[in-house]
């Protein structure tokens, strides 16, 4: 809430609001008025307002209709409303309250009435506003300690992906530097002859001309692995931006590459031309890094697995839909998957929140996220939808 709380009083009467603006303006509130509907609705796009007054009994648009609008956009939908109307029926205030009104008052009031009922409200919203801060620093909090926690279980393997070819680096290193000094001595020596290191000149350029081509490889593959892992582990970007789900599932890959490289084969399958998406691109990756983890651990390391990973758009949404051919889930843990430190691994394995979380993260991007078994028992399929754009319909101002 405001240090000064802002309180739109909505009535078609003038006096009736000149009346609440001398209730609540001494008592240290901001007031905003509007006679009509249409332009509370306005001014609720461009003002914070922390209370809504609202009349019920308005030309055009009544004030049942304004709560509805305010109730059903999701950037107002937190306000507050607080009927005031002369209309003293037990069908009406049931009706404003089933809107989602907060409270019903009828004209007319006793203003010390008034004036008590806009303080309750006022900071039962700022309670409130405060418990989703908390809920929100803590989700955060959850989504950086599963990033941490799964790159913990994934280190070995992401070493071992550094290793190999920080190793070829350093062979293919070692031999340029011993051609290079091997070179280097028929230059300086008096006894070698122009014929002779013509030849050797000749022969390093063949067998040394892609050693710095092959070092410059290893190099890259190590800075891509180093990139993913830095952009992973960070406390997060903040807020969202034009994301394309494609690099998001590259970069989840080249993380998770060494768990699957032995026992897995990737199939992935890209529709053309696809639209990005509004999202939190770290966020996104931490999702997909949880689903092919999930995947690997299920698949049996000692057949062949296969992840299929397919990305389209399905209507107004970009769909990736990840399948295994492992055992599939047990139909009755797959509502309690997504419980959060529900986990068939054991402790050393993983925390059981990557699912939690996960779905935390797609709802909070506005999509869905779900799990269902392949069709004759052939593995899970889990499918993420993602908005193109933001497509939510919305009726506020006509």
């Amino acid at each position: 809430m405001n240090q000064q709380p802002v309180i739109l009083c909505v009535d078609d009467e003038a006096h009736n609001l000149s009346l609440l603006e001398a209730l609540l303006v001494p008592r240290g509130y901001k007031t905003l008025l509007a006679n009509d509907g249409k332009s509370a609705l306005i001014m609720l796009r461009s003002e914070q307002v922390d209370l809504v007054l609202l009349d019920v009994m308005m030309p055009g648009m009544d004030g049942f209709e304004v709560c509805r609008r305010i109730k059903a956009d999701r950037a107002t939908c937190h306000i507050p409303v607080l009927f005031i109307t002369s209309l003293d029926d037990s069908a009406v205030e049931i009706r404003g309250l089933d809107l989602g009104a907060a409270d019903y008052l009828v004209k007319p009031f006793v203003p010390a009435v008034l004036q008590a009922r806009v303080q309750t409200h006022l900071a039962l919203k700022a309670h409130r506003d405060r418990m989703e801060e908390l809920a929100e620093e803590r989700a955060k909090q959850l989504v950086h300690a599963d990033r941490l926690s799964t790159l913990g279980t994934l280190a070995a393997g992401i070493a071992h992906e550094i290793n190999t070819p920080l190793f070829y680096i350093i062979c293919f290193a070692q031999v340029l530097l011993s051609d290079i000094q091997k070179l280097t001595s028929q230059m300086t020596s008096t006894e070698t002859s122009e014929a002779t290191l013509r030849d050797a000149w000749q022969l390093f350029i063949e067998k040394d001309a892609d050693v710095p081509v092959k070092i410059a490889e290893g190099a890259n593959r190590i800075r891509v692995i180093m990139e993913s892992m830095r952009k992973f582990s960070c406390q997060g970007q903040v807020g969202k931006a034009p994301v394309s789900l494609d690099d998001c599932i590259e970069n989840a890959l080249t993380l998770c590459h060494n768990e699957l490289k032995y026992h897995v084969t990737v199939h992935k399958e890209v529709a053309a031309d696809l639209e990005p998406v509004m999202a939190n691109g770290q966020q996104m990756e931490q999702v997909f890094v949880n689903l092919f983890k999930n995947a690997a651990d299920a698949m049996d390391k000692k057949k062949k697995g296969t992840l299929t990973i397919t990305l389209c758009r399905e209507n107004d949404f970009i769909r990736c839909t990840v399948e295994d051919n492992g055992p599939g889930i047990h139909p009755q843990q797959l509502d309690m998957i997504w419980e959060p430190f529900f986990s068939t691994k054991d402790a050393e394995t993983g925390t059981g929140l990557g699912l939690s979380v996960s779905r935390g993260i797609i709802k909070d991007h506005q999509g869905r996220i779900w799990a269902e078994n392949r069709e004759q028992g052939e593995g899970a399929r889990f499918v993420v939808e993602l908005p193109v754009k933001n497509n939510q319909q919305n009726d506020f101002v006509e």
